[in-house]
């Protein structure tokens, strides 16, 4: 995601009550926060094991239409990519433990891509995809330009170019092997840290999950809407400009930390999740006002017909994605501010929301 620094304001009321006793929700019932972990790691390796095998497939399908140049195994390329970008979606909420020791959505997640200098990559055959300075030329994002250009499919007659897809296919797959990996280790020590302090697993995790739901509003709504630069749209800071996905994209995130939100797996097995502990600490109305307005997020989404570039270039249209900006914007309060306090849980990272 395009790196930008975040402001975040807590309720004053709210650090007195978690500067005086951060604990005070824990030891007010009966709720175990080791089951919610426990259900959470599983839910959280099989979303990472989920990418793994939607790379997988990506990168067998590319290298087939490598080896065969056909527009058949080109748009099936295409539709596999689709596939595991829309995956990626899943695992924005966990960077944490061995997501942030492999620094995995920064690696993968960084956009808008830099096409100059991918193409400068190319040229030259020359690169290193560990360096900070590859992240906009690498990772999901890259495949929007190198397989949805205008005329996309003849440049595959370059060496490099073929090269250089099955380099980052390789490195995405990697660091993925890496962080599933990791979690085989990590594992115990996510689950048994259940207290309220900001190094515990159970609060970086809370503050991961809100997190990435922050950015989503922002990278995939407000910074192209203009929110950050005076109501001026943004269209060259679109996700996917060239596939035009952004809406299905924003689907899949919002019900992915809808699904977490509840502790459900994407096989629709439910589980302990933030929900259960909300209603644990006499929170069910806050239950339902959140899982209520994901479900109109998505909705919202559905009913739009046209993509995210065409509606910011027509008034009327952008008149709708600042209402989904606010719908998005909405939410976070819920589950930056509500939830939080009920959890004891005080937020370490920072925004620029005003929220």
């Amino acid at each position: 995601m395009k790196l930008h620094k975040l402001l975040v304001c807590i309720p004053l009321f709210s650090i007195l009550l978690m500067a005086c006793n951060p604990k005070k929700v824990e030891q007010s019932n009966d709720f175990k926060k080791g089951d919610l972990l426990t259900n959470m790691a599983t839910v959280i390796q099989n979303d990472y094991q989920l990418l793994l095998d939607e790379v997988i497939k990506f990168e067998s399908g590319y290298n087939q239409f490598l080896n065969s140049k056909s527009q058949t195994d080109f748009d099936t390329a295409k539709v596999r990519w689709e596939r595991s970008y829309m995956k990626w979606q899943s695992v924005l909420a966990y960077d944490f433990g061995p997501g942030m020791e492999n620094n995995l959505k920064t690696n993968l997640g960084t956009f808008p891509t830099d096409t100059l200098k991918v193409v400068n990559y190319i040229k030259e055959n020359k690169y290193d995809l560990t360096t900070i300075s590859s992240n906009v030329a690498k990772g999901f994002h890259v495949f929007d330009f190198l397989l949805n250009r205008e005329n996309a499919i003849g440049y595959f007659n370059d060496k490099n170019y073929n090269d250089y897809g099955v380099a980052v296919i390789s490195y995405i797959k990697t660091l993925i092997q890496n962080t599933i990996s990791g979690w085989n280790t990590y594992q115990t020590t996510f689950i048994t840290s259940t207290g309220t302090e900001s190094t515990s697993a159970f609060s970086m995790f809370v503050n991961d999950y809100i997190k990435a739901y922050e950015e989503c509003k922002w990278t995939k709504v407000g910074i192209p809407l203009g929110k950050q630069s005076l109501d001026v749209v943004q269209p060259t800071y679109i996700e996917t400009p060239r596939a035009k996905i952004t809406w299905k994209l924003l689907i899949a995130n919002i019900k992915a930390v809808k699904r977490q939100f509840n502790g459900d797996m994407q096989s629709g097995k439910q589980g302990i999740g933030f929900d259960d502990y909300l209603k644990a600490v006499n929170k069910s109305d806050l239950v339902s006002t959140i899982n209520k307005e994901f479900d109109a997020i998505i909705t919202t989404v559905q009913g739009f017909n046209q993509d995210l570039e065409t509606m910011l270039s027509n008034p009327s249209k952008k008149k709708q994605v600042d209402d989904l900006y606010t719908q998005i914007h909405n939410l976070t309060i819920h589950l930056k501010t509500d939830m939080t306090a009920a959890f004891g849980i005080m937020i370490t990272y920072q925004d620029n929301d005003g929220d």
